[in-house]
């Protein structure tokens, strides 16, 4: 089981050449790639997805690929005809103005001007670029280390669903030890009814009350019920043991488990049933909690 929240980074250095690659992840019902490439690298970046693609299913995950190439020096890029523009647009504003000539001299306006991004600029080597050797290397340490983060997240995830499960099926005892003893009351109340106002029973009446406990029992037997949720647990288990995805699983597991445990808490109104009821239907909701942030 894996978590769909992770971190991890790897880098790359030789003969001052520098490459990383940075992966953060979190929950998302589909997978949702962003890959975020340096200039002039977006040729790489089909390589990228096409290997996170394959290794995982879901999540909203930002990968960045960052590369420093020290030997290959950005050029600089003075645009002239934009700095004579911004110095035509500074002399022609401050006559409008009416400040004097002194106070827009070449020497004036020249830090202002330099300091506009349209006028010099930097510009990366059209040539930079990770070798497929280097890129594979650097995919696959920094998704080994991502995975390792995942899996320890999942495996704290993966202890606490099997609490709660637990506790559903500690509640559950609650609930059938209350329905094992549900016909011996029914019976009861029945028979101080009829008694009540027939006076002492006749076998004939004995039989009346049987069958009027039999229809009861129908009515409100949860037999069914606890069978289920029973075998939603174990289904429950076998996901988390054998798929190696199974978040989207849970999340179904989950609202079947709701579906029966409300038809349990609508059949036996009793204090000691409504509580276990309210019990594992907190215990479900925190399943849910977590399978939202499961792969």
């Amino acid at each position: 089981m894996k978590s769909m929240t992770g971190y991890a980074c790897a880098g790359h250095q030789d003969a001052g050449v520098f490459a990383s690659v940075e992966i953060k992840s979190v929950n998302s019902r589909f997978l949702d790639l962003t890959v975020n490439l340096p200039y002039g690298m977006a040729g790489c970046e089909k390589t990228v997805r096409d290997f996170f693609s394959a290794r995982i299913q879901r999540g909203k995950v930002d990968i960045v690929l960052k590369f420093r190439d020290s030997t290959q020096p950005p050029a600089v890029l003075a645009d002239t005809a934009a700095a004579k523009a911004y110095a035509a647009a500074i002399t022609g504003i401050a006559r409008a103005l009416g400040i004097p000539d002194g106070r827009t001299t070449p020497d004036a306006i020249l830090p202002f001007v330099l300091s506009r991004e349209a006028v010099l600029s930097t510009a990366a080597p059209e040539n930079r670029t990770v070798l497929p050797d280097v890129l594979a290397s650097l995919l696959e340490d920094a998704f080994s280390a991502f995975e390792q983060a995942r899996r320890e997240e999942g495996a704290k995830m993966q202890a606490d669903i099997l609490e709660q499960a637990a506790k559903i099926e500690e509640a559950l005892q609650e609930v059938e030890k209350n329905a094992a003893s549900m016909e011996e009351s029914f019976r009861e109340n029945l028979r101080a009814k009829f008694t009540e106002v027939l006076g002492p029973l006749s076998a004939d009446d004995e039989r009346r009350v049987l069958q009027e406990t039999a229809a009861l029992l129908v009515k409100y037997t949860v037999n069914e019920e606890t069978v289920r949720i029973r075998s939603h647990l174990d289904f429950l288990r076998r996901e988390i043991d054998g798929n190696p995805a199974p978040g989207k699983r849970i999340d179904f597991i989950c609202q079947e488990l709701n579906r029966e445990i409300n038809t349990t808490g609508s059949k036996i109104q009793n204090v000691s049933v409504s509580r276990a009821v309210v019990a594992m239907k907190d215990a479900v909701e925190n399943i849910r909690e977590q399978a939202r942030n499961i792969e």
